[in-house]
C-alpha cells in the first residue's frame, strides 16, 4: 500500500488569476514489506521518511521512527530528491535503512555525491 500525503502551504494565483486556497505538494510514503518493513524504491519516499519521522509525535501506528526501511534494488536518489532531503537527527529516528541487508548511514548519488541521513542533534 502507497500513501500520499498532501501539505497546503499558504494561497496563491494560479496562471488565470484565479485564486486558490494552497497548493498541493505531494509526498510519497514506501510501501510495505513482506516482514513489517518498508520498501523504498524511490529517492521522494526516503524525503518523505525524513519529514515524517522528525514531525511524528502522536504515537499512531505506523511508528515511522522506530521502523525498518529497505532500499530496494532498483532505488535511485537523485540530485532533485537529495536536495529536499532533512537528515533525521539520530535522537529521534531509532529504526533501521537497510541497503542489502546492512543498516546504513549515507548513501551515494549523483557524480560521486554522499548523502547523510542522520545527525546527531
Amino acid at each position: 500500500m502507497i500513501w500520499i500525503f498532501f501539505v497546503f502551504i499558504g494561497t496563491f494565483s494560479a496562471p488565470s488569476g484565479e485564486r486558490g486556497t494552497g497548493i498541493g505538494v505531494p509526498f510519497e510514503l514506501p510501501g510495505d514489506g513482506e516482514e513489517g518493513d518498508y520498501i523504498i524504491h524511490k529517492g521522494i519516499e526516503l524525503v518523505t521518511v525524513s519529514y515524517v519521522v522528525r514531525h511524528y509525535t502522536d504515537g499512531s501506528t505506523p511508528n515511522y521512527p522506530s521502523s525498518t526501511y529497505v532500499l530496494a534494488d532498483d532505488f535511485t536518489m537523485t540530485d532533485e530528491a537529495a536536495a529536499l532531503y532533512i537528515p533525521m537527527p539520530r535522537s529521534l529516528f531509532t529504526g533501521q535503512i537497510l541497503l542489502n541487508g546492512e543498516a546504513i548511514e549515507s548513501i551515494p548519488y549523483g557524480d560521486g555525491e554522499v548523502l547523510e541521513l542522520f545527525t546527531n542533534d
